[in-house]
């Protein structure tokens, strides 16, 4: 039996896992998009640094501004996204963690 050590006290049997993967199997879908919401949210994150980095170094640095009209609009727009799978994140995962709860409360009803 393996244990997961959350925090630096507190250890949670992996079998409790295990017993809750069947209440998110008909949810997987749902799960699947999740985590693909969560990638996508660490991609822009981390984009925008990057578009800085690259902006500074190979355009103001040279004394160009032209080219800080396209990235501000860039800039927007990868928050705008980032703001819309945040929300989607946010809502899907309230959503599926509330259902998982509710079926296992079915669940030991029944029993």
């Amino acid at each position: 039996m393996s244990k997961i050590e959350i925090g630096s006290d507190k250890e949670v049997d992996s079998n409790t896992y295990k017993g809750l993967f069947p209440f998110l199997k008909p949810h997987l879908g749902k799960f699947f998009l999740l985590v693909f919401f969560v990638v996508c949210l660490a991609l822009l994150s981390s984009s925008r640094p990057f578009i800085f980095k690259y902006t500074i170094d190979n355009h103001i640095a040279n004394g160009d501004l032209t080219a800080l009209g396209f990235v501000t609009i860039l800039v927007i727009a990868i928050l705008i996204f980032q703001f819309a799978f945040e929300y989607a994140e946010t809502y899907l995962s309230g959503w599926l963690g509330q259902t998982i709860i509710k079926d296992v409360r079915i669940k030991l009803y029944k029993h």
